[in-house]
């Protein structure tokens, strides 16, 4: 019976040495493998493209593109959606794809054209409509980091006012993700 008491006083030391015992540092967490930035294409599907623009096409492939305007060049991530009557482009860029570190704004007109300032997108916000050859539209929005520019082409007429919004609503959308 003496073991016994032994054993049991033996076991009850070493269980309160225990909970005298400094408890294991904790091991750091480690943190799930960052994921790659989503490019272009991840900011809108094609089933928004269909409610708003009426496109039934592929579900966009992204490329990096080089861009010139008023002898301004950058670099930007595009991403193009096609089908037989429209092409859909959205483009990306940061400010540390301009040589100079700060995002060029301006709208990107071509002969004709009048920008027609947006609210609410970005710092600053133009919807431009180049009816010349097949009707496109185009939203530009850019924020002090980022110039976002989204495009559709149309193989047919379209309302102009209709275009825009639907051009400033899947912009809105592109605000939201980024």
């Amino acid at each position: 019976m003496e073991v016994h008491r032994l054993s049991a006083a033996a076991l009850l030391v070493l269980a309160l040495a225990g909970c005298a015992a400094e408890p294991p540092a904790a091991q750091p967490q480690q943190k799930p493998d960052a994921q790659e930035s989503s490019g272009p294409c991840d900011l809108l599907s094609a089933d928004e493209l269909a409610d708003a623009l009426g496109y039934e096409g592929d579900d966009g492939d992204s490329a990096p593109a080089s861009v010139t305007q008023n002898d301004v060049n950058w670099e930007a991530q595009k991403c193009r959606w096609r089908s037989d009557s429209l092409e859909v482009s959205l483009s990306v860029s940061n400010a540390d794809d301009f040589a100079a570190g700060e995002v060029f704004c301006e709208p990107q007109v071509s002969l004709g054209d009048d920008p027609v300032a947006l609210e609410g997108l970005g710092d600053s916000a133009w919807f431009v409509l180049d009816d010349f050859a097949d009707p496109a539209g185009e939203v530009r929005f850019c924020t002090d980091s980022t110039l976002v520019d989204l495009k559709a082409e149309f193989t047919a007429d379209v309302d102009a006012d209709e275009l825009r919004e639907s051009l400033s609503g899947l912009a809105a959308l592109v605000a939201d993700r980024l």
